[in-house]
This record gives structure tokens, sequence and C-alpha cells, in this order.
């Protein structure tokens, strides 16, 4: 697709890679333009979730049609583009904070009681 963009443009790959390089301005305008299709990518995966598709109604391989002969459609709606969208907005939240106090480390025995102590704290790996 990269490389049909760069023949509209009347030029190469390479040379829009030695351009973005070197030209700070056309480095921006690319930055921007692929912030722009990352909006659309984004605006278009929300619209498929939430909004759903049109799509035929298929019945032993052949397309379900209406008492006037015309196809009989089904909106369908994309949990995985759903749940995508949610992990990129709300990651996994920790499962609980662990706050300490760092102590001051004198010897090497303040350091191995501050050990036990951190890891008092702290749940067990599982």
């Amino acid at each position: 697709m990269f490389t049909a963009a760069a023949a509209v443009a009347g030029t190469s790959r390479s040379r829009v890679y030695v351009l973005r390089k070197n030209d700070p301005a056309f480095a921006i305008a690319w930055e921007e333009a692929e912030e722009m299709a990352a909006d659309a990518l984004e605006a278009e995966a929300r619209r498929r979730a939430v909004e759903g598709t049109q799509e035929p109604l298929v019945s032993a391989g052949r397309i379900v049609r209406d008492d006037d002969g015309r196809p009989i459609a089904v909106r369908r709606y994309s949990d995985n583009l759903l749940l995508a969208l949610i992990k990129a907005r709300r990651p996994p939240r920790r499962e609980r904070s662990v706050r300490f106090q760092l102590p001051v480390l004198r010897s090497a025995a303040d350091a191995a009681s501050a050990l036990a102590a951190l890891t008092a704290g702290l749940p067990l790996a599982t």
C-alpha cells in the first residue's frame, strides 16, 4: 500500500524515507498523516463494534431471500473489535497497589531486614 502511495505521489519508497530522515517538516507531516490514518482505523473499528455491519443471511451455502426475492440481511457486531478498543483505552488494573517507605540502608543487616519487610507485604506468586 505504501508503495502505491509513493507511486501516486510520483516518487519511490526509498525517497520518502530519505525525506523523512532529512526534512523535519516532512517528518512532522508524516507523523500527522499516520495519526490521521490511525484515527480513521479506530473510528471504523468502533463503528463495526458498536453499530455493526449488514451481512446477507446465508443458509446451506445460499443467500436467504424474502418473499419478494430480496436478500435478507442481518446485523453483525464484532465483539473482538470491541474488546480490543476497551483494552486499548482501559488497560487491566493491577490487583492492588502496594505502598511502602524505603528505609535508609546503612549495613547488610539493614538490607536483609528491609528485604524481609518488603516480601512480607507482597502477595505470593502463583
